[in-house]
């Protein structure tokens, strides 16, 4: 998610949570913070995602990747 992967599984993540939010998000670790940050891609440019949200997010993306990875396991 963070370096831009071409991944096929990464990508139907990615397209899956967009899908659902209506939103596209970039996804970033910055050198000098110690977490990860999310941005909602805005008309006006990237906006970054608040905390509670963040989580929120981050939980569906971790939802939807274990349920890409059993597809691929069956």
């Amino acid at each position: 998610l963070f370096s831009g992967s071409d991944n096929p599984i990464v990508q139907d993540v990615k397209a899956e949570l967009e899908q659902e939010t209506g939103e596209r998000f970039s996804f970033k670790f910055p050198a000098e913070d110690l977490s990860f940050q999310v941005y909602r891609e805005t008309e006006s440019g990237p906006e970054k995602v608040e905390a509670a949200e963040r989580l929120h997010i981050l939980d569906r993306l971790w939802s939807i990747t274990l349920d890409k990875v059993d597809q691929t396991m069956l």
